[in-house]
């Protein structure tokens, strides 16, 4: 990657995820292994879809959700035992039902971006296990978080299918009320 931001410019985002990197992440190349990327990419997201979407345990009860419909890593700098890692996550683009983002994995030891993780989700109903519209509270609150994150200045690369799908289909950003 080049022009990628500064640990200073990620956290312009908020950090939603922190820790020290244990001894059980690493490979035996000596660093953080692919799948444990994932897992602190999936504990960032987690957190983000939880604290700042309220997607949680209460709207999972009235049968809401979201599903994963594809995923994107793309690996830059790697990382090492006992390293301190955050996690930022930017919303990208919003449809009524679609959500698409990207959580950024940081190495704050080195000052590098180690991998970014672009996903779509797409909100369901999880009675019957169906894509639909999400509610509006949830509307509002994406572009909320939509309108904010555009207004920062810095850009990570878009995977090509990712965004070749995001051009095919249409997506543009649907109105919150």
């Amino acid at each position: 990657m080049t022009d990628t931001p500064t640990i200073g410019q990620l956290d312009e985002l908020g950090i939603i995820r922190r820790r020290i990197v244990p001894p059980e992440f690493e490979d035996l190349n000596g660093h953080v292994n692919v799948k444990h990327h994932y897992t602190l990419h999936m504990e960032g997201a987690e957190a983000a879809f939880t604290g700042e979407l309220g997607l949680d345990e209460a709207r999972a009860g009235r049968g809401e959700g979201t599903f994963s419909l594809t995923q994107h890593i793309r690996f830059s700098s790697e990382i090492l035992i006992g390293h301190d890692v955050s996690v930022h996550w930017r919303v990208l683009d919003r449809s009524d039902k679609i959500i698409h983002g990207m959580t950024i994995l940081a190495d704050r030891t080195t000052g590098k971006v180690a991998s970014t993780s672009e996903f779509i989700e797409a909100f369901v109903d999880l009675t019957t296990r169906r894509i639909t519209p999400m509610p509006q509270d949830l509307a509002r609150r994406l572009d909320e978080l939509l309108d904010a994150h555009r207004r920062i200045p810095w850009e990570l690369p878009l995977s090509e299918p990712l965004a070749a799908r995001r051009r095919l289909s249409g997506m543009r950003r649907a109105p919150a009320g």
